[in-house]
């Protein structure tokens, strides 16, 4: 399979928040087959400082924190996965468990946040990941230049604002259209059962009610054939590697095919099998 999508390497990668507390990033499958280049983002002090041990060739942190380019707080919270530029709303998540110990702010750092289109270390990437505990609409609306040309996103999602001043999924999804984007799929869904009520006696387990999502969007499938067979190919893996989507691989190798005259297409739908 790797020979179909060689000469797609290397994809870029961009993982803004890389702090993933996740044990593995959905980029990983294909980092491990060689296909990937990743620039990562981390402000906070502590994870960044673990993230640079794991410099390699292959992929690269900076400490930056992405926004609108202006001066803004970070709020480093009991739980490093719950760390913002923005203020968790505690009147929200008050009514699910672990929050009130999770999102106690700690530590406020006066920080610059730095526009996505402004980092000279990244120009053209292809696949970019943004969680950023609320900032997402913020570091992609002064991103709007460098992210339509990626083929693309995935991104953490909230229904209601987690942290005050998050923007909804709805705002974010109105922005990647406008960038000719659309919806593939939740990767994850981050279900939470209201307080008192437990399930399986964990807190993390819910049942029907959605907090945050993880959110795939890819370039229009309608408008594939906009692209160049690079960006295609480069699609077609990160849709292969990172998601399991074969259909839409294969759709984004047949485009490659009448771009290519080449036969990449056929050949996948083979090796599935």
């Amino acid at each position: 399979m790797k020979q179909i999508f060689n000469a797609a390497a290397p994809v870029q990668i961009v993982d803004i928040g890389a702090s993933d507390i996740e044990d593995k990033p959905i980029y990983d499958s294909l980092m491990e087959e060689g296909l990937g280049h990743l620039t990562g983002f981390e402000p906070a002090p502590d994870m960044f400082e673990k993230l640079k041990d794991l410099t390699t060739e292959e992929k690269h942190y900076l400490p930056y924190a992405l926004g609108d380019g202006t001066e803004q707080t970070l709020k480093i919270c009991r739980a490093p996965g719950m760390t913002s530029l923005l203020e968790p709303n505690m009147e929200l998540l008050s009514h699910f468990h672990g929050f009130d110990d999770w999102a106690v702010v700690e530590e406020r750092l006066p920080i610059q946040t730095h526009r996505l289109d402004d980092i000279e270390e990244i120009d053209d990437f292809d696949f970019i990941k943004i969680d950023t505990q609320g900032a997402e609409h913020q570091i992609i609306e002064a991103g709007q230049e460098k992210i339509s040309k990626a083929v693309a996103m995935h991104v953490e999602l909230s229904f209601k604002p987690i942290y005050h001043g998050e923007k909804s999924f709805a705002e974010v999804d109105l922005l990647m259209q406008k960038m000719c984007f659309a919806l593939h799929t939740l990767e994850k869904v981050n279900t939470r059962a209201f307080r008192p009520m437990m399930f399986n006696n964990n807190i993390f387990d819910g049942l029907r009610h959605i907090l945050q999502v993880d959110a795939v969007y890819i370039k229009d499938f309608q408008k594939l054939g906009d692209l160049s067979a690079e960006k295609l190919l480069k699609l077609g893996a990160v849709l292969h590697y990172c998601y399991g989507s074969f259909d839409a691989a294969m759709l984004a190798l047949r485009h490659y095919d009448e771009k290519s005259s080449t036969d990449l297409a056929n050949t996948y739908v083979q090796a599935l099998r």
